[in-house]
C-alpha cells in the first residue's frame, strides 16, 4: 500500500516536474495522436470545440488528468512513461476503484469539515471535486480552473498563501487504499535520539525504496533526523549502517500498557500478519491497547471476533 509520503510525493512530482492537460475522464494518459482522438470524443466535456482544441494542440509529452483521475492514476501505478497508454497505469490497480469525485469520499474515514487537524495526504473535497493535500496549508489539484492543468493551490480553510490562488473546501477525509503515515513534530534540536525498532519493521534507502528484508529483531538505533517524511536512522548492526523508517513503526511512545482507547468506524484492521480483513471496524468501538507487534498496536475488544486484532498506530483516538 503506498504511504502518505509517497502518495504526497507523486502528486507534487506531476504537478512540479510534468507538463500536463485538464482533460476530463484521462488518468496519465500522453497526448500521441491515438490518445487525442480517443479523449476529444470521450465525453461531452471535452467535445466542447474550445476543450477539443486544447487536446488538439497538446504536445506529446503532455498527459491527461481530471481531479479525481490524479489520484486514481497515482493509486494506479503511474510513473510518466510516454510510450505506455496510460503513462504506466494500471486500470483499477491495487485494488482501487473506478469512483467519481464525489463517490471518493465513501472510501475515506474520518471525513471532517475541520480542517485544523488535517494530515498531509488526505483527500480534501467540494462538491464535484477534489484534491490531495501536501501540508503546509497546500493542495495538489487538477483543475480547468487556474492554470486548467495538475497545479498546486492553497487551502482557503487554513489561510491564504502568497504566490498561490486560494479554493476553499467542504471536508477531507483519510483514503483507504493509502498508508498514513505520521510526520515528525520534533526540531532539528531534539536529535540525535535513541529509539527501539520493532522486529518486522520495513527499512528503506535514501529514495524511498524499501529494503526486501525488514528489522530482523527489535534494534536500539539512534534517530539523526528527518529526510523526505521518514527518520534517517543509525544501527551498528544495520548494512548499510544509515536506513530510514516511518516514525509510526517505531517505539517513541510513552503511553504504558495497556490502556484504553477507541477505535472509529471505518478502521481498518489487520491479523497479526499484516494480513487485511475484510470487514473495517464497523463503529466506533471502545477496546484496549495491549502494545505493538510489527509496527501496528495489538488491540483487545470483547465485540471484535476474534477479540485481538491490529490496526495503524494512527488510529487510535
Amino acid at each position: 500500500m503506498m504511504t502518505n509520503i509517497e502518495f504526497v510525493n507523486k502528486a507534487k512530482d506531476i504537478a512540479e516536474n510534468y507538463k500536463t492537460l485538464y482533460i476530463k475522464g484521462c488518468f496519465g494518459s500522453p497526448m500521441n495522436n491515438t490518445n487525442k482522438k480517443r479523449y476529444c470524443n470521450n465525453n461531452d466535456y471535452n467535445k466542447k470545440p474550445e476543450r477539443t482544441k486544447m487536446i488538439q494542440n497538446a504536445s506529446s509529452d503532455t498527459f491527461g488528468f481530471d481531479c479525481v483521475c490524479l489520484i486514481k492514476g497515482i493509486l494506479w501505478g503511474w510513473c510518466g512513461k510516454a510510450n505506455a497508454t496510460y503513462g504506466g497505469a494500471s486500470y483499477l490497480a491495487n485494488g482501487v476503484p473506478d469512483v467519481g469525485a464525489d463517490a471518493i469520499m465513501n472510501y475515506c474515514i474520518n471525513v471532517s469539515t475541520d480542517f485544523s487537524k488535517i494530515e498531509v495526504g488526505e483527500i480534501v473535497h467540494m462538491k464535484g471535486h477534489v484534491g490531495i493535500y501536501i501540508g503546509n496549508g497546500l493542495v495538489v489539484e487538477c483543475t480547468p480552473a487556474m492554470q486548467n492543468k495538475v497545479q498546486i493551490t492553497a487551502v482557503g480553510n487554513i489561510g491564504p498563501k502568497e504566490g498561490y490562488k486560494t479554493r476553499t473546501w467542504l471536508n477531507h477525509g483519510k483514503l483507504k487504499y493509502v498508508d498514513y503515515q505520521t510526520i515528525s513534530t520534533r526540531t532539528p534540536s531534539e536529535y540525535p535520539y535513541k529509539i527501539t525498532i520493532p522486529k518486522g519493521t520495513d527499512l528503506y534507502n535514501k529514495d524511498g525504496i524499501k529494503y526486501k528484508n525488514p528489522c530482523s529483531k527489535d534494534r536500539v538505533v539512534t534517530v539523526q533526523g528527518m529526510y523526505n517524511g521518514m527518520l534517517e536512522i543509525y544501527g551498528e548492526t544495520f548494512n548499510p549502517h544509515v536506513v530510514y523508517c516511518y516514525e509510526n513503526n517505531v517505539n517513541s511512545s510513552n503511553k504504558k500498557y495497556p490502556y484504553e482507547a477507541t477505535i472509529p468506524k471505518g478502521t481498518i484492521l489487520y491479523n497479526q500478519d499484516k494480513k487485511k480483513y475484510k470487514n473495517a471496524c464497523l463503529k466506533d468501538r471502545k477496546v484496549t491497547v495491549q502494545g505493538e507487534s510489527n509496527g501496528m498496536l495489538k488491540v483487545y475488544g470483547d465485540t471484535f471476533n476474534p477479540h485481538i486484532v491490529y490496526c495503524d498506530i494512527n488510529s487510535i483516538k
